[in-house]
């Protein structure tokens, strides 16, 4: 009894040790050339970026560069290339957005999580948030995880395959006088 005792101490001594040394952000993309220019992708061509890389100072909140989102109706989606599994240890996702024209222009968040490991090109099931840019300027956009609405039965915060960012869908339409800028765009820990 008194070993049994001992291991379920230690192994719940492992596991906050554990907790307290997670990360508390997990960088997903600084839009900083070069290497931004692979991590983000227009789903229709993935040789091509949807973004253009500008180093305007009013257009960069931070590092030296910043992704613009232009030309919409052409440019529907972004997807990000390399998309870690595991959200779990997270709460939010959090990123600067700048917004040229205060147009109401709708934006979905869908981050796809297979029902099963058996199936990971699942894509049916997922979590969604849409939101509405309704400002000219930067805002820094903060979505609780608890912000996400589930479609159909999506395998959980440890099973993210899929991260696309959508102007269309879901009743929006993607604007053609829609110009934003993304920065810094991250997940924070609890």
């Amino acid at each position: 009894m008194a070993v049994c005792a001992f291991l379920a101490s230690a192994i719940l001594a492992i596991a906050v040790t554990a907790a307290d040394t997670a990360p508390q952000e997990l960088l997903l993309s600084d839009f900083e050339i070069p290497h931004a220019q692979r991590q983000w992708l227009r789903p229709s061509n993935p040789r091509k970026s949807p973004l253009e890389y500008v180093s305007i100072p009013e257009r960069v909140k931070q590092g030296k560069t910043s992704g613009r989102w232009s030309d919409l109706p052409v440019n529907k989606h972004l997807q990000l290339a390399d998309v870690p599994v595991d959200w779990s240890a997270y709460e939010a996702l959090v990123f600067w957005l700048y917004s040229e024209t205060n147009n109401g222009q709708q934006l979905s968040i869908v981050l796809t999580s297979p029902r099963s490991t058996d199936i990971p090109d699942d894509r049916s099931s997922y979590y969604r948030h849409t939101f509405t840019v309704d400002w000219t300027g930067w805002r820094q956009v903060v979505v609780p995880f608890t912000r996400f609405a589930p479609n159909k039965s999506p395998g959980g915060w440890s099973r993210i395959t899929r991260f696309v960012i959508y102007a269309d869908g879901w009743k929006g339409s993607a604007l053609p006088d829609t110009v934003l800028y993304f920065d810094d765009m991250k997940l924070v820990a609890r």
